[in-house]
């Protein structure tokens, strides 16, 4: 087996070296212990394995090299799928056990083959990428000499620099980028006990690690981890910019396909029922700022009496929102009509239109009708994917989230997209909006709606 193979296995990199010979070691497994008609537990437990969203995803870090982490990674999608497959066909679960066991055992062989191959490799100086320290004295000396004494982790010091690069993170990129660095660790001074905020969209593939001070290593996290004794804070890639979003646009396509169809004689009692209401429009369409900052009209259904934008400003001391949007409890511009529609999320139906147009996805940081240039540097970073009709703050709290909060969970969505992500995402949603429609919590997908 090449050695490039060996090394996407060991890591878990994205791709389809790892996912194909795990699925061929699990079809193997199970048609050797319940026969040939055990095949359907092999294709069950793999997926579950790729349902997991942390199998195969890239875990080139510093604390994600050896062995240990993968038995528990492993386990838990797997024994999903030998439960799953038992309840839906009958099998003797003690024998969907031992499949699932000779499955690990066959995946973890697999692994350790892997991992012997590639730690002899860099032992003997070979695949070994460039690190990057950031920091001085004996601490960062002490990193440096670590690192080369432990090569099975995969990294050779390049260059150490001092903090001043992390003045500006277009500053410690170039840095990486002249010396060729791959991995960053930043080992702070008494001065800089934690972490800078480094989250900025530069498309730079950096894994970056924190080295703790000895008083925050005692603190503990589940996150860290150790190379030679040498505490270690993975940091992930903040300087990396969203994850290429690979199959959000066909979920849109089929999902708002789908939603559409289904809801389509809601779509017209809401439009029937807006109309009788007060005679006025069906449809509110509004100016909101999409992918890249531009500027595009969403449609939603009215559910506020006509003119009521031009009222806005004489309730601004009504305000309940700290940031950039308008919030208003108990507003009473909203109709009888509206205000059903609103606890229900009836009322942006019609953004499945926009979501097919491309201009919007089903999930994604929430269009707001605020201008792209009021945003900071930081925050703009929402933008840089599709708004959604739903997203990660509108089901982890809606609008008793304050504006700060809302805005670090867009950021976290654009930086941490799966598609398993959407998937939770949306299914969420649908929980939100029944338990809103019931009145058993309070729901507005848009703190900005008008």
């Amino acid at each position: 087996m090449p050695v490039r193979t060996l090394a996407a296995i060991h890591c878990g990199a994205p791709g389809l070296v790892a996912p194909l010979a795990d699925a061929l070691l699990l079809l193997a497994a199970s048609t050797a212990v319940l026969g040939p008609r055990g095949w359907s537990l092999g294709v069950v437990a793999w997926l579950a394995l790729v349902a997991s969203g942390l199998v195969y995803e890239d875990r080139d870090r510093v604390v994600a090299r050896g062995l240990g982490w993968w038995p528990g990674v492993l386990a838990g999608p797997l024994a999903a799928g030998v439960v799953v497959h038992t309840l839906f066909t009958g099998t003797r679960f003690g024998l969907a056990v031992t499949a699932g066991l000779v499955g690990l055992a066959a995946l973890m062989a697999l692994r350790t083959f892997a991992w012997l191959v590639v730690a002899a490799r860099r032992r003997d100086g070979r695949d070994l990428a460039i690190a990057l320290v950031v920091g001085s004295g004996d601490r960062a000396r002490t990193l440096a000499r670590t690192l080369d004494r432990h090569r099975e982790i995969g990294l050779k010091v390049g260059a150490a620099v001092d903090a001043s690069v992390l003045a500006d993170p277009h500053l410690l990129a170039d840095t990486a980028l002249e010396h060729g660095a791959r991995h960053v660790f930043l080992v702070p001074t008494e001065g800089v006990p934690s972490p800078p905020a480094l989250r900025r969209a530069l498309g730079i593939p950096l894994h970056l690690s924190y080295v703790p001070l000895v008083s925050d290593a005692l603190l503990g996290s589940h996150q860290r981890g150790r190379v030679g004794g040498v505490a270690v804070l993975p940091l992930g890639q903040p300087l990396r910019g969203p994850t290429p979003m690979r199959g959000k646009r066909a979920l849109d396509l089929v999902g708002a396909s789908v939603l559409l169809l289904l809801c389509a004689p809601l779509f017209g009692l809401a439009a029937a029922a807006i109309r009788l209401g007060d005679g006025g429009p069906v449809f509110y369409r509004q100016a909101r700022t999409g992918r890249d900052g531009e500027q595009f009209l969403m449609t939603k259904f009215r559910t506020m009496r006509q003119g009521a934008h031009e009222e806005q400003a004489a309730l601004t001391s009504y305000n309940t929102s700290d940031g950039l949007l308008f919030k208003m409890t108990d507003d009473p511009r909203i109709t009888r009509v509206g205000a059903l529609l609103r606890r229900s999320g009836a009322d942006e139906l019609p953004q499945l239109l926009d979501v097919l147009r491309g201009r919007m996805s089903l999930v994604g940081p929430r269009p707001l009708p605020v201008p792209s240039d009021a945003f900071s540097e930081r925050d703009g970073e929402r933008h840089l994917v599709r708004p959604g009709m739903t997203g990660l703050w509108q089901v982890s709290g809606g609008s008793t989230l304050r504006y700060r909060e809302m805005i670090d969970l867009d950021l976290t969505y654009v930086h941490a997209w799966t598609i398993w992500l959407d998937a939770r995402v949306l299914v969420s949603t649908v929980g939100v909006l029944i338990r809103a429609t019931l009145g058993r919590e309070h729901h507005t997908a848009d703190a900005s709606a008008l």
